[in-house]
């Protein structure tokens, strides 16, 4: 039987060719930390905005908002479905992305040296036929007071997306 970090090796490598090297395609930073627990039984409704202030006229004053309904199915299983939308200086507000979030809790709590769990994201511009497909890793190490997260995701951007 295969050991889980052996597993986590195989989900590595095939990522790495399979996918892409990272990329963020709307250029802004990473905004959220991921951990890789499911609460059981857990709903969530999250809003996440990022207001960007940019020496070029075209990006200054520009609003990212995501709106975002989630739930756990199963005891480690979270699915959550987003509505992105965008506002400049320049137009009004146009909701212009549909993403989907599933995270998978893969080992428990304090299981091993550390915690292991995935993220899978699949996004549908509504503007026109591109989207977005992301694999993560999600890491998690505690030591007494402190805690590590790691976040490693990989993007693949795709046109004429069904």
């Amino acid at each position: 039987m295969l050991s889980v970090i052996r597993i986590l090796s195989i989900i590595i490598f095939i990522s790495k060719v399979c996918i892409s090297s990272p990329a963020l395609a709307d250029g802004n930073s990473v905004d959220k930390v991921y951990h890789p627990y499911v609460l059981p039984m857990e709903t969530e409704v999250e809003w996440r905005a990022i207001f960007q202030n940019d020496e070029t006229e075209a990006l200054d004053n520009r609003q990212l908002h995501r709106l975002g309904i989630g739930k756990s199915f199963f005891e480690n299983w979270f699915t959550e479905v987003y509505l992105i939308g965008e506002k400049s200086s320049t137009e009004e507000f146009d909701v212009n992305a549909v993403e989907i979030e599933a995270k998978v809790q893969l080992t428990e709590q304090g299981e091993y040296a550390a915690d292991w769990g995935l993220l899978f994201e699949l996004k549908r511009n509504l503007d026109d036929s591109t989207g977005e497909l992301a694999t993560a890793l999600l890491v998690e190490k505690e030591w007494a007071r402190w805690v590590g997260a790691l976040t490693r995701i990989f993007h693949r951007n795709a046109t004429n997306f069904a």
